[in-house]
């Protein structure tokens, strides 16, 4: 075997460990990427439990305030019909004070004294505070109460399904963002994981805005 024969070998010698070499980085390089893209996966998994969870949670409190606030309505009207009916019975009464002249002192005395009555009745339904807690509006069961009631009942009910728009758009985002990383991490591609990680920060801000309604959405 001359020079030239030995110089060749050693050069391919030095090219095919040069090459598994490379092979061994790129590898090396993969495998790296692809533990970083699984804990990123891991976190995104962990913030699209927490965007589900926050999700039924609102969809239950929209769900309970607006039967709420519709019982609480209906007790109102109720009241208001009850209110009405005395105060028609009121208006006959000290009608028919004004235009009989002739009852007894008896029969007057009694017609007022029913009259004071009833107007204690309809005072009483618009306005009748708890007892233990008579500055609080959200207690009792007057027509003024139950006025406050019933809006702080659509109040929450608004505010849940203002959350609850906020965890499904979070949701959504989340959803493709464990689609995305999945495929980077399939085939090693760092701008299909980093959009991905733009997908899921976007999302986890919705989350958050989904628990603590910072901002309301624009649609």
């Amino acid at each position: 075997m001359d020079a030239l024969e030995i110089n060749e070998k050693i050069s391919e010698i030095v090219e095919d460990k040069n090459d598994k070499a490379g092979e061994k980085l790129e590898a090396e390089q993969a495998e790296g990427f692809r533990s970083r893209a699984a804990l990123i996966i891991t976190a995104m998994a962990v913030l699209l439990a927490l965007t589900g969870l926050g999700g039924g949670n609102a969809v239950e409190d929209m769900m309970s305030s607006n039967i709420q606030a519709s019982d609480t309505w209906n007790f109102y009207q109720a009241k208001n019909i009850r209110q009405t009916l005395y105060n028609l019975n009121i208006a006959e009464m000290e009608l028919e004070l004004k235009q009989n002249s002739g009852l007894s002192n008896e029969a007057q005395a009694a017609l007022i004294s029913q009259i004071n009555e009833y107007k204690k009745v309809v005072a009483r339904y618009e306005n009748e505070p708890d007892r233990a807690d008579p500055d609080n509006l959200l207690k009792g069961e007057g027509k003024k109460q139950l006025l406050v009631q019933a809006q702080n009942h659509e109040k929450t009910r608004d505010n849940a399904a203002a959350k609850d728009s906020n965890f499904d758009y979070a949701e959504t985002l989340l959803q493709l963002a464990v689609l995305l990383a999945s495929v980077a991490t399939l085939f090693v591609n760092k701008m299909l994981l980093r959009i991905a990680i733009v997908a899921a920060v976007l999302g986890a801000l919705l989350m958050v805005n989904g628990f603590l309604l910072v901002f309301p959405l624009p649609f």
